[in-house]
């Protein structure tokens, strides 16, 4: 006996001893719930058992060479709450959560990079500013290195502004997307604190 009918079974043990005000030879319970088990002593293991986890609910006394139990005043609420049953359904859906979070890492990491790609795909326009300082650097240069005397210390300071603003621009969009990112990370973890509380 096991798992659910094993719940089920501590249940009623504990619902007999509700009807004696009294302890109870642990042999005379076994008698009246009607001898469930193959024999005596497994039916005393499983009490003992009860005794050493539960002492809350149940309580015994073996000073005499014989177990005799009696109910407190909390397991009338124990049961009522739903008992051994409870317990179990508990225990099987906190199995399964661990479950599911064992197998939550690799579905994070995954809806990380998707939300990623979505934010990059959002932004169309990423390589603009790469594009625009790459062209500003290379006619500066071509500007700087023509046999020309248009150009003058002003342009040549005009263009390495636009240079620099662009570079600021970049930087700036490259921020932004780190810290998107890293809002994205926290809310997952958020999640995850809040899942497994």
């Amino acid at each position: 006996m096991e798992g659910s009918e094993l719940a089920r079974f501590k249940d009623n043990v504990l619902e007999e001893l509700l009807k004696h005000s009294d302890k109870i030879d642990a042999l005379s319970l076994y008698k009246q719930i009607g001898e469930p088990l193959d024999n005596y002593n497994h039916f005393e293991t499983i009490v003992e058992e009860m005794l050493e986890h539960f002492k809350r609910y149940i309580q015994g006394d073996n000073s005499t060479g014989r177990l005799y139990i009696i109910a407190t005043v909390e397991t009338k609420q124990f049961l009522k709450e739903g008992g051994f049953v409870l317990r179990r359904k508990k225990e099987i859906e906190a199995n399964g959560n661990l479950t599911e979070m064992a197998l939550r890492p690799g579905r994070i990491e995954r809806l990380t990079e998707e939300r990623l790609k979505q934010d990059i795909r959002k932004n169309k326009y990423w390589w603009m500013p790469i594009a625009v300082s790459i062209v500003s650097v290379a006619i500066a240069i071509a500007s700087y290195f023509r046999p020309s005397n248009n150009i003058t210390k002003d342009k040549f300071k005009e263009l390495q502004d636009e240079v620099e603003g662009l570079r600021i621009d970049f930087n700036e969009e490259n921020n932004n997307l780190k810290d998107r990112l890293y809002k994205a990370e926290m809310l997952i973890a958020v999640y995850e604190s809040d899942t497994t509380n």
